[in-house]
């Protein structure tokens, strides 16, 4: 192969390397996971539109749409979930995929999508003033405000947190210790208050929640979960953002 061949060939890869590379800065995605919502899969119609359609149609929607923050999409069946607000977890499912949208708008969800109409300018009035030239007053625009993604969790239904392999009871092997591993939070009443908590703490103190909304139950896990137990009504939540 001559040098010019090789040249050509080096310029094509960088090239296309360069375009993949801006590609993936676009977005941020969990391949096998649905978008949810902290009370569920969201709301069609209010939370987002659904179409059918598949991966590259969903996202070239989303990219054109002003208002989409996110979608959730799947090539069989054809499936694109447009949303207009922030998805704060996943569901595991298998031949999905949920992707934010990098610096898009932070929208709390079970809102309806907030429309932005241009504000027009108002008119500069000018007054007369004896012997001094009118005056013109012009308003500096607001400073844009970013809001940090919140964490999302993946979500272990019907299940308790381990830090390995359990035994029986009595034995409490792989459960953790109270105070080290977890501390149980008894004035925290339900799994949406536990999360929040979570969240204040940061993922320094807080790795994943054990929650039962019947029984009240909230623990705080520092320790990171690497095991799961079988318990009916149970939620064991791993933070992964």
């Amino acid at each position: 192969m001559s040098r010019r061949k090789i040249l050509l060939h080096l310029l094509i890869s960088l090239s296309l390397l360069t375009l993949l590379n801006a590609h993936a800065a676009e977005w941020e995605e969990i391949v096998g996971y649905t978008c949810n919502t902290d009370m569920g899969p969201g709301v069609k119609g209010l939370n987002y539109n659904a179409y059918t359609k598949n991966c590259a149609a969903c996202e070239a929607d989303c990219r054109n749409l002003g208002w989409c923050v996110a979608y959730e999409c799947s090539n069989h069946p054809a499936t694109c979930n447009i949303w207009a607000c922030q998805p704060t977890s996943v569901q595991e499912k298998k031949g999905y995929t949920c992707r934010w949208k990098i610096n898009a708008p932070t929208l709390t969800c079970a809102k309806a999508p907030v429309v932005t109409h241009p504000v027009p300018t108002a008119p500069v009035v000018k007054h007369p003033v004896p012997t001094a030239p009118p005056v013109k007053h012009t308003v500096p625009p607001a400073p844009v405000v970013k809001h940090p993604v919140p964490p999302l969790f993946q979500v272990k239904p019907n299940s308790l947190c381990r830090t390995g392999i359990w035994t029986s009871y009595p034995s409490k092997d792989g459960w953790g210790v109270a105070g080290v591993d977890f501390k149980i939070k008894s004035d925290i009443k339900d799994c949406a208050a536990c999360r929040k908590h979570c969240i204040s703490l940061g993922i320094a103190e807080c790795k994943a929640i054990e929650c039962n909304d019947p029984k009240n139950h909230c623990e705080i896990w520092k320790t990171k979960p690497v095991k799961f137990q079988a318990a009916p009504r149970y939620n064991c939540e791993l933070v992964i953002h």
